[in-house]
């Protein structure tokens, strides 16, 4: 899986090369984006993103992969560590609880996990690919790399973070709900 991961942007490299954290320091850190206001553009529209200065957005898009994955493809399982947050740009997700119980489809501009990411927890769900699919990740070693380099980015990402996660709990709590309505509903 880490072997097909590229990354956003312009490639000086004339050969197909893994970037790794020390060959990406100085120099080599690639800096210009190709198409980068349509991409500072689109992730603006991302609530866990959203307030960051042009700056701040083009130091995020500096750490940021992109993959395409195929249709049925999992990109993360129950019970994995959680290293990466995910921000789905194309395509579309389903999130699976115990492999058997739909919670959600995720639709472009759509994030998933980072509630792992913040708390160190493992993977609750699943999320499986429905269609060919383009994710961004972020690797949770290099955010917390920037957010220790930049503190307002830090502050104003996690209070997007506390929004995000409440507006998720909010929707999670009226599933909840829901399937207790149906199990109440069936015993009577």
């Amino acid at each position: 899986m880490e072997d097909d991961i590229r990354r956003s942007g312009i490639d000086r490299r004339t050969e197909e090369t893994e970037v790794d954290d020390d060959r990406r320091d100085g120099e080599e850190r690639r800096v210009v984006l190709s198409n980068f206001n349509h991409i500072i553009d689109f992730i603006k529209d991302i609530p866990f993103f959203r307030g960051l200065t042009n700056k701040q957005y083009k130091e995020l898009l500096n750490i940021c992969y992109q993959k395409i994955l195929p249709k049925h493809c999992y990109i993360f399982e129950e019970g994995d560590e959680s290293r990466e947050i995910y921000i789905l740009t194309r395509g579309k997700l389903k999130v699976m609880y115990h492999q058997s119980t739909l919670l959600n489809y995720v639709k472009p501009i759509g994030i998933i996990g980072e509630i792992g990411v913040f708390t160190g927890s493992s993977r609750t769900t699943s999320v499986i690919t429905t269609i060919e699919s383009t994710i961004m990740l972020i690797r949770k070693t290099e955010l917390f790399k920037l957010f220790k380099n930049d503190s307002d980015l830090c502050i104003r990402m996690l209070l997007n973070a506390v929004y995000v996660l409440g507006q998720k709990i909010e929707k999670y709590n009226e599933i909840i709900e829901e399937m207790q309505s149906k199990s109440h509903n069936l015993m009577f």
